[in-house]
């Protein structure tokens, strides 16, 4: 299918990549760099990973993408859809649906392909998937261990109640008074993904959060933002920058910070190096063990950022671009 990726996706972007500075730049060369490594993301490449990790990233690259579509400036829309189209190239195969069967646990996959095939405005693509119907009659929660962000997920993946959703929301970390100094970079995790799932990442927040615990929740994401600003674990810092986006946040200083660290660290291809890459290690690998090296250890934080920069360069006046790097 010819869908004129190559309009943009082949130009020559020796300098511009060496220059990428500006938020434009830092969603640019990270798209490219995604599309360039789109093999990498196949759940059925035969790559010696364990399955649920093919799984596990190709469920995120959708994931991701399904946002952006919908955060970014119409601008940016024709640079993602072809990396979108791709996606659902893969899972109109039947044996996907066969897949997606088998780990009926991956139910809110199945809502994110349909807003994929919703937004892009095509229809029958996902035709040989199972029936939400069938998914629904067949999980049983696996993969959720206990922690009340991950129950809260569910709940909203399954379409749950206002109340429900709400009474799971309240046992979570960032909904009461969490005491920063003694927090782990789990519960920090798990603060963060509390606001994506409540929020849907680009929705609007749920009625019910009163603005007295918005003003809580946004300290503490200002906070953990300005901690983590000066840590080496970017893969936080930018689910970080995501929730200052949902929550509205006033303080644009320590965002821009966050965007300037992010921007310097971003590798010339276009990944974002996630807290395990190590270039030492990196360095004494073979050049395709150095690209899987590069895939495994950053594409999460890759994609995080591709997301966090379509927020941002959504709402322009408040976050043009970020301080250049020196």
């Amino acid at each position: 299918m010819n869908i004129g990726w190559h309009r943009w996706l082949r130009r020559d972007r020796s300098t511009e990549v060496r220059s990428a500075r500006s938020l434009d730049e830092v969603f640019g060369t990270g798209l490219q760099w995604s599309y360039d490594h789109r093999a990498r993301f196949y759940p059925f490449t035969p790559s010696g990973r364990p399955a649920s990790f093919q799984l596990k990233a190709f469920g995120e690259l959708a994931y991701c993408l399904t946002l952006v579509l919908r955060a970014a400036p119409r601008r940016l829309r024709g640079r993602v859809e072809p990396l979108a189209h791709w996606v659902l190239d893969i899972v109109s195969d039947c044996a996907f649906g066969s897949l997606l069967a088998e780990e009926p646990q991956l139910l809110p996959l199945l809502d994110v392909l349909e807003l994929l095939e919703h937004d892009l405005d095509v229809e029958g693509r996902l035709a040989s998937l199972p029936t939400r119907r069938h998914l629904l009659d067949h999980s049983d929660g696996r993969n959720v261990d206990g922690w009340p962000f991950q129950r809260l997920g569910l709940a909203c993946a399954r379409g749950g109640s206002q109340r429900e959703i709400q009474e799971l929301f309240g046992g979570t970390l960032v909904s009461g008074d969490p005491q920063l100094a003694s927090l782990s970079d789990l519960d920090t995790y798990a603060i963060t993904h509390a606001l994506f799932h409540v929020s849907g990442v680009v929705g609007d927040l749920p009625p019910w959060l009163d603005e007295d615990r918005l003003d809580a929740m946004r300290w503490t994401v200002e906070v953990l933002l300005g901690m983590t600003v000066r840590s080496d674990d970017l893969d936080l810092l930018v689910e970080l920058v995501v929730c200052h986006s949902i929550l509205r946040c006033a303080d644009e200083g320590v965002v821009k910070a966050a965007w300037g660290r992010l921007a310097a660290a971003q590798d010339r291809t276009g990944f974002v190096p996630g807290p395990a890459y190590d270039p030492a290690s990196r360095a004494e690998l073979e050049r395709a063990e150095q690209l899987e090296y590069d895939f495994l250890s950053a594409y999460h934080t890759t994609l995080a950022t591709l997301l966090a920069a379509a927020l941002a360069l959504s709402r322009p006046g408040r976050l043009s671009s970020p301080p250049r790097a020196r």
